[in-house]
């Protein structure tokens, strides 16, 4: 085979071949390994119309003697430097999954050819890049560019989720789990109660293109997103994208769009692109006034119905991979996609191939650890930017996580209330952490920081700020790389950007700990008031490294007592333990909880879970979030079938941190939640965990299982800004606790004495 290539410039060129075209894309029937809809005319159209550099676009057209076509390799100019020009696929532009359209016969041929054809045809071209989903597109691509002897480096670009649907709609409720169809009930039944109706509306004729692209505005605008800066309406470029892009997709039956409207007002859309049985999700959001009601859910629910009904055999969610895009299947299907590079053979090429690998070399440096004074490069300066809550999460999760480490010995690090799942959950539950602002420390592409506040007040004197995990949080502190200070004092100095009124800063941290001593110290040389005090100490225990060394410091007359207890238990009924790690047990375990609860001390003292929606509301969020993470792990003890006493708590890092327990007060002579702790700190070691914090005060029953039991100390940190609004709040805030201390009654001769 001897293919002759050529190349089209023209529009008109690539109109006329826009038949033969589409035909190569093909998706793969097994995976997402083919090409998406993306990878077509309508979406390089739509691009050609929309994007500057697509004027410049070119084509190469490999064909055999008698004509067929055999390959395509569509390019754009991507960016322009002194070295020359980098050229890529038109979806590096936007796009999925697209790679070289080839034949399959004699395909590695085919595409050597339009790569040496590339080279003739753009003289300037320094780099060459394409964005594949792994499989043998990508294989195919790394062989013939080594068979040519050209260099060549592969990134990852991150990984995407999908699932496969049934064939029939009543299947559908066996690949929804069961925490999403939880959810939609709820969702369906807050709608029954207040009586409202809602009614899908579908977009699928040329003619609607114009309202569809402005009902997304609409909502976009009322979204989130828009807030954080990422929604269609902060960007110009995607909007007239998406104009060039639905009448086209709309023409040629691809695209689907959908919107829930309620009451004549629609509140949330999805969009998607529809081809050879699998469905692409392009753009989907709701109204932020309507989180309640749940309407992205409810929405998806009915296109899901949908794309059953028509055939739809794949659903793509494209883009990089969230949680709330894995809670729609049991059986998610995980692909990845990877960026390669190929530079030109010529000395251009070269040089540009050696920066790319001095770059990637620093980045280890930089991922392994810093070097010297641990402070960041002088090359590349950092810069701070700041996010909405949704917008943080989706940009910087897998970051985040690396930011939070613990330390077995002796509590002085940053727990599991860290994390990202309980700031998931924050978000889920409480409006105030909707509304936070994240002030987040870049490095380049690294995040080296970030910092998360919400508005607590706002008067006369500014906005008087709380970190997040104010709301629910045990040991949080300051989520840098290392504990450099330099780093402290730029998140410090981001609250300008993110709050340019505020006057003060409150945060719950640990006395001690060297991210606290940072914090101070930050404070003190940005010219910060600080203003420090006490929160009563909590206990925690270290768990040795046997059941029997442990036990030698557990008081005796507890060990004795727990005896008679099960020796009573027995003569009841039998006493059982159940795990709870797995995402599919977060409903039963909340179930579980709560119903302990409705029986316990705390539910008529009103301090328990099930007197508080909020906190009922947060752990509904948590526990699925942090299961699907491998973090949560929870213990109940049953009489029977009873529910008798839980735990409830996070591992990571060695450390198990005690989140809620409680047990049932009728077996209140069983000792229920001291039998609890005994079996769940046996088991703990055995997953390896070294020390458990009990978290809250110290009581009466947290200090029986050590002796002396270890405490650790937190304190309340309050920053005022050096101007007169700071001064004089921080005086205010000093005189009400001073009137308050002398109200406090004196205390009596006796009490004195004691």
């Amino acid at each position: 085979m001897n293919p002759t290539v050529t190349c089209l410039r023209r529009s008109a060129e690539f109109a006329a071949l826009a038949g033969e075209w589409d035909a190569l894309v093909r998706e793969d029937a097994q995976g997402f390994g083919g090409l998406d809809a993306t990878a077509g005319t309508v979406w390089f159209e739509a691009l050609c119309e929309s994007f500057a550099q697509s004027a410049d676009a070119i084509v190469l057209v490999a064909r055999n003697e008698a004509g067929r076509l055999l390959g395509l390799l569509p390019l754009v100019p991507l960016s322009k430097g002194r070295l020359g020009v980098s050229f890529g696929l038109p979806t590096e532009l936007h796009g999925g999954r697209c790679a070289p359209l080839l034949m399959q016969d004699g395909a590695d041929q085919v595409l050597m050819q339009l790569l040496l054809a590339a080279r003739r045809q753009l003289p300037a071209w320094t780099k060459l890049q394409f964005t594949l989903p792994d499989g043998e597109p990508l294989e195919r691509l790394q062989a013939v560019r080594l068979s040519l002897g050209w260099r060549g480096q592969e990134v990852d670009a991150g990984e995407t989720a999908g699932f496969v649907l049934p064939a029939d709609v009543a299947e559908l409720q066996t690949l929804i789990p069961a925490k999403m169809r939880q959810n939609l009930r709820t969702a369906a039944n807050k709608l029954a109660k207040q009586q409202l109706d809602f009614e899908v509306r579908e977009f699928s004729q040329e003619s609607q293109a114009a309202e569809l692209l402005e009902t997304m505005l609409t909502i976009e605008r009322g979204s989130w997103k828009h807030e954080a800066g990422s929604a269609i309406t902060c960007q110009p470029q995607q909007q007239a994208f998406y104009r060039a892009l639905f009448p086209r997709a709309l023409r040629a039956r691809q695209l689907l769009g959908l919107t829930l409207v309620l009451q004549g007002q629609a509140i949330a859309y999805v969009v998607g692109m529809v081809r050879d049985g699998v469905f692409c999700c392009l753009k989907h959001s709701q109204l932020q006034s309507q989180d309640a009601l749940s309407p992205s859910s409810l929405l998806m629910q009915e296109l899901l119905h949908m794309l059953v009904q028509r055939g739809v055999r794949r659903f793509d969610w494209m883009g990089l991979l969230e949680a709330h895009k894995l809670r729609w299947s049991a059986d998610n299907l995980i692909y990845r996609r990877r960026t390669l590079w190929i530079y030109s053979p010529g000395w251009r090429g070269r040089a540009q191939a050696l920066i790319a690998d001095l770059r990637a070399a620093r980045r280890r440096r930089q991922a392994d650890g810093w070097s010297g004074s641990g402070l960041p490069s002088q090359s590349e300066a950092m810069s701070c930017e700041v996010l909405g809550a949704h917008e943080a999460l989706k940009r910087w999760g897998g970051s985040w996580k690396l930011l939070v480490k613990d330390s077995a010995d002796d509590l002085m690090g940053l727990d599991a209330t860290a994390s990202t799942a309980w700031f998931e959950a924050l978000l889920a539950s409480r409006a105030q952490a909707r509304e936070s602002r994240v002030v987040t420390l870049l490095q380049g592409e690294r995040l080296l920081g970030l910092m998360s506040t919400f508005c607590k007040r706002q008067n006369l004197l500014g906005q008087q700020l709380r970190w997040t995990s104010e709301l629910y949080g045990g040991r949080t502190g300051l989520r840098l790389v290392q504990p450099q200070l330099p780093l402290a004092k730029a998140l410090l100095r981001g609250l300008d950007r993110a709050w340019p009124g505020w006057v003060s800063l409150q945060c719950t941290v640990l006395r001690d700990a060297p991210s606290s001593r940072l914090l101070r110290q930050a404070a003190a040389d940005l010219g910060l008031q600080v203003q420090r005090d006490a929160i009563p100490p909590t206990p925690y225990v270290h768990l040795k490294e046997s059941p029997e060394k442990f036990r030698e410091g557990v008081s005796r007359s507890l060990l004795r007592n727990l005896r008679a207890s099960l020796r009573a238990a027995e003569a009841k009924g039998r006493l059982s333990w159940r795990e709870y790690t797995e995402p599919t047990q977060a409903d039963e375990l909340l179930a579980m909880m709560l119903e302990v609860e409705r029986n316990s001390w705390k539910h008529e003292a009103g301090s328990s879970v099930s007197t508080h929606p909020e906190q009922e509301a947060f752990y509904r969020a948590l526990l699925p979030a942090s299961m699907a993470l491998g973090q949560l792990y929870a213990l109940g003890l049953f009489l029977d079938d009873t529910p008798i006493s839980y735990q409830l708590g996070v591992q990571r890092d060695s450390v198990y941190s005690c989140l809620k327990n409680s047990m049932h007060q009728g077996f209140g002579e069983l000792r229920p939640s001291y039998l609890l702790k005994l079996e769940l700190f046996d088991r703990l070691r055995a997953r390896g965990v070294r020390t458990v914090d009990l978290m809250g005060v110290v009581e009466p029953h947290k200090m029986v299982w050590a002796s002396p039991t270890p405490l650790y100390e937190r304190e309340l940190l309050t920053l005022y800004r050096d101007n007169w609004a700071g001064r004089l709040l921080m005086r205010w805030r000093r005189l009400r606790v001073w009137l308050a201390a002398k109200r406090r009654p004196a205390p009596s001769s006796s009490e004195a004495a004691a």
